[in-house]
């Protein structure tokens, strides 16, 4: 009988082992996680969180996302640096030149992999109206000559988010995907646009 234990045990920690390796070593197929973070059908279990504008994502939105000050390109490198400098993170496709990247970050215990994919979308900028006082004063002119000297409104360029984060192995996630997409927006709060 104890003979028949210790096979046993000898067997689940071999198979336990072999499970651990498999996760560790799995590959990050591109074609099947890079995926467009709008429109990527959500899992069958509770272990993904999606950031969109929810007027244009294909499905449900956990959290609206951020308008933010600056092009799709500008905010993309800053995110990829910040999240390359991330524990246990790895780039699986994308550029930064397209604004569109998918990220594998693995668990800190299980080193179990999930699967990040984000991407950023230039909006139509927003006219702003620059102080014709200020710009007055800066140049020395008064009365209608001020006016005058006014410059025309610029266009500031603004762009938005989309993320999709999921789970690959298990049924929930104790809420990491949520976790680790809040804190990963916070990196771009000094981008956020005055409304």
């Amino acid at each position: 009988m104890k003979t028949m234990l210790v096979i046993v045990i000898l067997g689940l920690m071999g198979l336990l082992g072999y499970l651990a390796y498999v996760v560790r070593t799995i590959d990050h197929d591109p074609a099947v996680w890079h995926v467009e973070p709008l429109n990527a059908p959500p899992s069958d279990s509770p272990n993904d969180f999606r950031v969109a504008p929810p007027e244009v994502s294909e499905h449900p939105v956990q959290l609206d996302a951020p308008v933010y000050a600056g092009d799709a390109r500008t905010l993309a490198a800053a995110f990829d640096e910040f999240i390359m400098a991330q524990p246990r993170v790895e780039r699986v496709a994308g550029t930064v030149d397209e604004a569109w990247l998918t990220y594998v970050q693995r668990t800190e215990t299980l080193m179990m992999p999930d699967y990040i994919s984000v991407r950023f979308y230039d909006l139509e900028g927003a006219e702003t109206e620059i102080d014709t006082a200020q710009t007055s004063a800066a140049s020395g002119a008064t009365g209608t000559d001020a006016t005058d000297a006014a410059p025309a409104p610029t266009v500031e360029p603004r762009a938005t988010v989309a993320i999709y984060s999921r789970s690959r192995f298990g049924y929930g996630d104790m809420g990491l995907n949520e976790e680790r997409v809040t804190s990963w927006l916070r990196a771009l709060d000094s981008f956020v646009a005055d409304e």
